[in-house]
């Protein structure tokens, strides 16, 4: 029955296809990705063959590896399954990753690599790059799960590969002037206001020690008002109205003498 239908689509428009756009490498993969859809009655992606242009740059690239992990490979997996939490792409690649070594029982094969080379350069995925001149110039980071193209690549041969997911990140600077703005809104209500009246004694008239003698006066009056009611005993009725000279000598009774000063 599958050749039956692959027979029929290529007699119908593969052959069409082919001859009336000989030589046009896209359109002889498209009309490939219909052959194959139409055989296993789904999409299939192709990937093409290609070339590294400077061979050399990547295999100086990839021989840091190593060094750029600090010999452990857990943290290039690490990397993928935190930022699998913000890429779905990356998380499908984490989750097939997983995947594939419960089934396998091996690790898969990873390696990192990093554009510019730079000697002691650590990997910029995962720790800021180092400055050079007072400045810190980007990076290109490259993460690869290997199955064999890789050495084909590095070797300057053809080879095929399929790129999963591709970012672009700042790297903060290490001293950053900052501000920080609050907005509140204003009490509706004010505590009530008061007015001090001091008057002077019959034939004195006003300076300063009588005004600074009166309001010291008055803030110990206000103390000795700011009692707990347990020390209240005994006033009954006059409070809070009681005006005490002294605190052990009971309500007092304003005289004459007690005009001047008194608030």
């Amino acid at each position: 029955e599958a050749r039956e239908r692959l027979a029929a689509h290529a007699s119908a428009s593969l052959d069409e296809g082919l001859a009336a756009r000989a030589g046009e490498l896209e359109a002889r993969r498209e009309l490939a990705e219909e052959r194959l859809a139409s055989l296993l009655e789904f999409p299939l992606p192709l990937l093409p063959r290609c070339v590294v242009a400077d061979a050399g740059a990547v295999e100086s690239a990839f021989a840091r590896s190593d060094a750029l992990l600090d010999g452990d490979p857990a943290k290039a997996t690490g990397w993928l399954g935190q930022i699998a939490k913000v890429r779905p792409d990356a998380a499908k690649l984490d989750a097939l990753t997983t995947h594939a070594e419960l089934i396998a029982d091996r690790s898969p094969s990873l390696a990192v690599a990093q554009l510019p080379v730079v000697a002691d350069d650590p990997w910029a995925a995962v720790a800021a790059p180092k400055l050079r001149d007072g400045a810190r110039e980007g990076r290109l980071c490259l993460w690869a799960l290997d199955h064999g193209g890789l050495a084909r690549a590095r070797a300057g041969k053809t080879f095929t590969g399929l790129v999963v997911d591709s970012f672009t990140e700042q790297i903060p600077s290490d001293e950053v002037l900052t501000g920080v703005a609050m907005h509140f809104d204003a009490p509706s209500s004010r505590p009530p206001q008061t007015m001090l009246l001091i008057t002077p004694p019959a034939g004195q008239t006003y300076d300063f020690d009588l005004v600074l003698d009166t309001l010291q006066q008055t803030l110990e009056l206000a103390k000795l008002r700011a009692v707990d009611p347990d020390a209240l005993t005994g006033y009954g009725h006059h409070v809070p109205a009681i005006y005490p000279r002294r605190v052990d000598a009971g309500p007092q009774t304003p005289t004459d003498d007690d005009e001047g000063g008194q608030g």
